[in-house]
């Protein structure tokens, strides 16, 4: 180890590496972590681009570890390094959202790191105990804070502590790609993260993470905001396909704006797993949350907001109920950015997101799904886009294919000062003069692209997908297999619905639900005698079944039945919602043929072509036994109650009677005497 020309970077770095790591470490770290781990301890700075869930986050953890245990012991290192590692070397992480930072502690710490996410409730809650946040931080390994936090006074103070100042080893930027998006939109500090970099040691180094970083102008400008030039810093460029993920694009039926129902989102509901639907508008989300909760009341505890706005014990048990193990996995989250970013959450199945701006945004949110991952498992991302968002693209793929500007396409609009405020602004979402979000030119050629596999690859500029293969036993049990005589690996083909149309989760989903809940078909046409007959049987099972508490009564346990089931059968139907195995066709036939119904055969026969499974009709058969008792009582306390407002009627009637003929008789009376005063008023003038 004493060794001068020792290199992390060299077989016996990487071999070091391990050693340091894999006691607390919950998985073998891949090739390509290694390899930007072992350069950052060289001292090299480095952009790390990969796909969402490669394990970015593992390379943050692994260097934590190595300097945390080479800081304790340094005899564990060749004496060149032990100058370049302080006693209690400290990591500065920039994260953009809260719900990051409190994500990226949780796991940091389940690794023994020792982490701190400073953020405004923290701040808060120490201002109260009239506390120096900062002093406590000065403990951690990892402190994770945002960029406005990086600007303010407080951090400015912490760094007039020489001991702090010379600790700080690391300044990581995670989703670095938001440098470009954010830094001249609504966060100015993330364009002075730079800034930042100088003023901490030289000999910091510096670490950029990203899954979207598109080449072009947002390359340049990230390169250029840390001032990174070819040849000072190691640029890891891996593919951020992800080809385990199908992503539907769809047309909205209607706008989320100016919408308060939004029944395209229903079939999501108690499905397995955990949905995530994200949508830019706060006022759209609080409308989603309140429509899926009253569509399905059972389900509304599962459905939970994510937004700046909660607090974080509210936040705290969200990621409590997606990470919890024994959880029933059918949770639904409404989103604004806040999981756009780096949020790790497992059992992420499928990701709805509305109208994204940037392209960058959609690979983002599309990257929540399938978070750990297996051989032959797919996840679903449906993109909605309006068709007024769709046919505006086309129009400006248009426009710049044949070499004019591609400004603002309505009659009305400036075309030339428009492209240039697209041609030179540094940011991937574009606003008009008023501040309305527009269509960025990298979205409308992914909206219009023929296979978005290859418009994405051609946008970020990525290499083969099974470039580098990586040695690790995750990666290998997830490449494909070859054979003896073809080792050759190609890359995975499309399967989003550009390429493979309807196949998707939810088309299939619709079509089976469409099918269980299809109404029966006509009946054969009926003789004269036979329509008699039938009509005399349906008199019979009215005058039984008449009363509305009645049929009422039998209504509301078949339907509370419905949730039995589900929970019952669930696991084997993950596709069908509740009202799939009792539908409402078959209450109704059983309400009409209740009192006929003397067999379970005679039920199966009654319930044909509906689609119900065996099981499920001997179950409704025992429901139906059991509700006889109650469905007396309800008959008999309906038959009393009509009994008694018989009665009520007969007496009212007959006090009407009684009343009309004591009129006539009073009126009888009166007009005698009315005749006798007039013969007494005539004998009087005689």
């Amino acid at each position: 180890m004493s060794n001068a020309l020792f290199r992390f970077s060299s077989d016996a770095g990487l071999h070091l590496c391990r050693q340091l790591s894999e006691k607390d470490l919950h998985f073998v770290p891949h090739d390509y972590s290694l390899i930007v781990a072992t350069n950052v301890l060289d001292g090299v700075d480095c952009l790390f681009r990969s796909a969402c869930g490669s394990g970015k986050t593992g390379v943050l953890a692994l260097i934590a570890l190595c300097i945390g245990k080479m800081g304790k012991n340094p005899s564990a290192i060749p004496t060149a390094y032990r100058s370049r590692i302080p006693e209690k070397p400290v990591i500065l992480v920039a994260c953009p959202t809260d719900a990051l930072e409190i994500d990226l502690e949780a796991k940091l710490r389940s690794y023994n790191v020792k982490a701190l996410a400073i953020n405004s409730d923290l701040l808060a809650d120490a201002f109260k105990r009239n506390e120096d946040i900062w002093d406590t931080a000065k403990q951690a390994e990892v402190l994770l804070v945002s960029p406005e936090m990086l600007e303010g006074d407080a951090f400015a103070n912490a760094l007039k502590d020489k001991s702090f100042f010379h600790r700080i080893y690391l300044l990581v930027v995670d989703e670095v790609h938001l440098v470009y998006q954010w830094s001249k939109l609504f966060r100015k500090a993330y364009g002075n993260i730079g800034i930042t970099r100088n003023r901490l040691d030289k000999k910091t180094r510096l670490l950029l993470l990203s899954a979207t970083v598109r080449s072009g102008p947002p390359y340049t400008h990230i390169l250029k905001t840390f001032n990174l030039t070819s040849g000072n810093f190691l640029d890891l460029h891996r593919s951020n396909r992800r080809p385990e993920v199908r992503v539907t694009t769809t047309f909205l039926p209607t706008s989320p704006a100016s919408s308060y129902t939004f029944p395209f989102l229903s079939w999501i509901i108690g499905l397995r797993g955990i949905t995530i639907v994200f949508t830019r508008n706060r006022t759209v989300l609080l409308r989603i949350v309140l429509y899926l909760m009253r569509a399905h009341p059972t389900y509304a505890h599962l459905i939970r907001k994510c937004d700046s706005t909660n607090d974080l014990t509210y936040d705290k048990t969200t990621f409590e109920m997606a990470q919890r193990e024994s959880h029933e996995k059918r949770l639904i989250l409404v989103s604004t950015a806040v999981l756009t970013v780096g949020i790790d959450i497992p059992s992420v199945v499928r990701v709805i997101t509305l109208e994204p701006l940037t392209f960058e945004q959609e690979i983002q949110e599309g990257g929540r799904v399938l978070r750990r991952k297996s051989k032959g498992t797919t996840a679903e991302v449906y993109a909605y886009f309006s068709k007024a968002t769709y046919d505006r693209a086309k129009e400006i793929v248009d426009v710049d294919k044949a070499g004019k500007s591609h400004g603002n396409i309505a009659k009305t609009g400036d075309k030339r000062k428009l492209h240039q405020r697209l041609e030179s602004a540094d940011v991937g979402m574009h606003a008009d003069q008023t501040g309305k979000a527009i269509l960025s030119l990298d979205m409308a050629y992914r909206l219009v692209a023929d296979c978005l596999t290859k418009e994405q690859d051609r946008q970020f500029d990525n290499p083969p997908f099974y470039q580098d293969l990586c040695t690790c036993p995750m990666c290998l049990s997830l490449q494909p297999t070859t054979s003896e005589s073809d080792t050759s690996v190609t890359d995975p083909p499309c399967i989003s619905s550009c390429c493979m149309p309807g196949q998707s989760e939810r088309d299939r989903l619709l079509q089976s639900r469409k099918e269980v809940l299809a109404p029966p078909p006509d009946p054969p046409k009926l003789s004269r005698i036979e329509i008699r007959q039938r009509n005399v049987e349906r008199r019979q099972q009215q005058l039984n079944l008449a009363g509305k508490e009645t049929r009422g009564y039998l209504r509301d346990r078949l339907i509370s039945l419905r949730s039995k089931l589900f929970d019952k059968y669930g696991d084997n139907y993950t596709l069908y919602i509740p009202i799939c195995f009792v539908p409402d066709q078959a209450i109704e036939t059983i309400l009409d043929n209740f009192f006929l119904l003397d067999t379970p055969k005679h039920l199966r026969e009654s319930l044909a072509g509906q689609g119900l499974e065996a099981e499920w009709i001997d179950d409704i058969w025992l429901e139906l036994h059991d509700s006889i008792p109650g469905l007396l009582e309800v008959h008999e306390k309906h038959c009393e109650d009509k009994r008694r407002k018989t009665k009520e009627a007969r007496d009212r009637n007959k006090a009407k009677k009684m009343a009309q003929s004591l009129g006539k008789d009073v009126e009888n009376t009166q007009s005698q005497d009315a005749e006798g005063q007039e013969d007494y008023y005539d004998s009087e003038v005689e």
